[in-house]
């Protein structure tokens, strides 16, 4: 960080420089090209991000992990603390927490009749074609068919 200093509004302005910035390797970016040109968004509030220099930028795009449910609002935050005050995180490998059962009934209270059963992939554990090959697999298994049955999908996204 080069410099910073504050605005009338009480905001911190900051400009950065290529060493500071120079560390982080951010995924799916042009890395090079971001440093030249950084687009820094310093905080959000409802759906806008803003910059070190307070431009409101609306966020339309939810980003790759997550929903635009908008930014700063305190009834995510209160909920996600109480959560934190429980556990961080529980694996759903051979274990689970109640929230899981209760988000899968609600999910299923939704649905059409039969289709009762919610499975909750994680993102991060693989990709599009993980998703993909779990929506093949689940029904095959849960109808008893041979778990070696083969499917074969063009343009699916994966990460293998």
């Amino acid at each position: 960080m080069v410099e910073d200093r504050h605005t009338p509004g009480g905001r911190i302005r900051m400009k950065y420089d290529i060493e500071f910035l120079e560390n982080y390797w951010m995924p799916f970016t042009a890395n090079r090209d971001f440093k030249a040109d950084p687009r820094i968004i310093v905080r959000g509030e409802g759906v806008y991000m803003y910059t070190p220099e307070d431009e409101a930028i609306l966020d339309g795009s939810s980003g790759l992990f997550c929903c635009a449910a908008g930014h700063s609002r305190p009834e995510i935050a209160e909920a996600v603390y109480a959560q934190l005050q429980q556990a961080a995180y529980v694996p759903p490998f051979q274990l689970s927490q109640p929230l899981s059962f209760e988000l899968a009934r609600r999910v299923a209270q939704l649905t059409p009749n039969g289709l009762d059963h919610i499975f909750f992939r994680e993102f991060w554990l693989g990709g599009g074609g993980y998703c993909n090959e779990d929506g093949l697999r689940l029904p095959l298994r849960s109808w008893r068919r041979p778990a070696a049955t083969l499917c074969v999908a063009r343009a699916s996204l994966s990460w293998r």
